[in-house]
């Protein structure tokens, strides 16, 4: 409660701010000064003293109010906003730091895993693309790093397919050839995944691909997706992982993107 008071009532100030500077002020009202704009005044406030001009006077005022309230507006959003958001993202770091532990012997080295969380951005309005939120650390050099935070749209790959049909989607790239970059089939209308001669380039070690969608319920009851759980690998024997065991990690994961929902 003291909180909003204090937001609001530092708000008020700069609304308030101008009616220092008007031809009757709110020093005329209160019986601090002439009527003339040059008469002078002298006004104590607290441990400040004005004296000179009115105009004067009312200009050095509506400056100290606006001063007071602007500090006062940035105080409420560092406890407002600033403390907790830094709270959350040390909280999302701690958290996937453990359950990377926890999945890495679950699933071994092999299979990497990233969470994407999808947002429409003011320059590509349209549809929504998506921005990596988490990746495991297995997306480094010499052979994990050459998709690391590839920008992709809800058009786009194997999250894309999964992230529209709100379901979990998989390709075994093992016995389903990826697109190749060479050709007709290096433009997005004549591959399977929509993908650019650079995107197909950064993807094209990949053996296999689960992605599952992070699922928010709705007010209304009914449920939408947030974003998409990915899990991959670039060798067989994370393919092989994966393709085993890909209806327990879709149970699993599933739960788990309900978490990630409040952490994106």
């Amino acid at each position: 409660m003291f909180r909003a008071i204090f937001r609001y009532g530092c708000q008020a100030l700069l609304v308030l701010g101008p009616v220092f500077t008007l031809n009757w002020s709110v020093l005329n009202l209160l019986g601090w000064g002439g009527n003339g704009p040059s008469d002078l005044i002298s006004l104590q406030l607290w441990f400040l003293h004005l004296t000179g001009p009115k105009q004067v006077v009312e200009l050095k005022l509506r400056l100290l109010v606006s001063s007071v309230a602007l500090v006062g507006v940035f105080t409420a959003e560092i406890f407002d906003l600033y403390l907790p958001d830094r709270q959350r993202r040390e909280f999302r770091a701690e958290y996937f730091a453990e359950k990377q532990r926890e999945w890495q012997q679950r699933l071994g080295e092999d299979v990497r895993i990233n969470v994407m969380f999808a947002h429409r951005p003011w320059f590509f309005p349209f549809f929504r693309v998506f921005r990596w939120g988490w990746r495991s650390d297995n997306y480094a050099p010499p052979e994990g790093h050459f998709d690391a935070n590839l920008l992709l749209t809800e058009w786009q790959g194997v999250c894309g397919l999964a992230f529209r049909a709100r379901e979990a989607k998989f390709i075994d790239f093992r016995s389903s050839p990826a697109p190749v970059h060479v050709g007709r089939q290096r433009w997005p209308p004549w591959n399977q995944f929509h993908l650019w001669p650079s995107q197909l380039r950064k993807t094209a070690k990949l053996r296999y691909i689960l992605s599952i969608p992070i699922m928010r319920e709705r007010p209304s009851g009914s449920w939408h997706a947030e974003g998409v759980i990915n899990l991959d690998s670039i060798t067989d024997a994370g393919a092989i992982v994966l393709d085993r065991n890909k209806t327990g990690l879709i149970e699993y994961f599933v739960k788990s993107g309900k978490i990630l929902t409040c952490l994106k």
